[in-house]
């Protein structure tokens, strides 16, 4: 499975958005590779939802978004911000020792939060059902 090959320039309020550009693939020989060449400055946290809206329009058919940055860097910032955007009324958080957390769209879809940090080896992407979580339909943020 490959997603999203999406180049954009755009400026929302003070936050530049730019070449924006994911992919996840997920094989029996690459089980999770993220290729990110995107700048996104969030000066104020409060913009995080207006991108949050503008990459979730950009790619509309997509359900995996892999982020990918330093500890500290705004990844969790921005999936509260989606989970915003799409309608979770849950208190969000980072799953850093759960690995995932589950959440209620209001919609009644699942929605999905992963933090990978700990995870290793192939073994244990398996042992928690992450090709299940993915290939769910539901929204996945990585």
């Amino acid at each position: 499975m490959a997603l999203a090959f999406t180049r954009i320039s755009h400026e929302v309020g003070s936050v530049r958005l730019q070449a924006f550009h994911f992919l996840i693939v997920l094989s029996s020989d690459l089980l999770f590779t993220p290729s990110m060449l995107a700048t996104i400055l969030l000066r104020k946290p409060a913009e995080a939802e207006e991108v949050a809206r503008l990459i979730l329009e950009s790619h509309a058919e997509s359900r995996v978004f892999a982020l990918h940055g330093d500890l500290g860097a705004g990844k969790t910032t921005l999936i509260k911000a989606f989970c915003s955007v799409l309608g979770v009324k849950d208190r969000t958080s980072s799953p850093s020792f759960s690995i995932v957390n589950e959440y209620q769209r209001d919609t009644g879809e699942a929605l999905y939060h992963f933090d990978l940090y700990r995870l290793k080896a192939a073994e244990e992407f398996e042992g928690i059902g992450f090709n299940e979580y993915v290939d769910s339909g539901a929204y996945c943020f990585i």
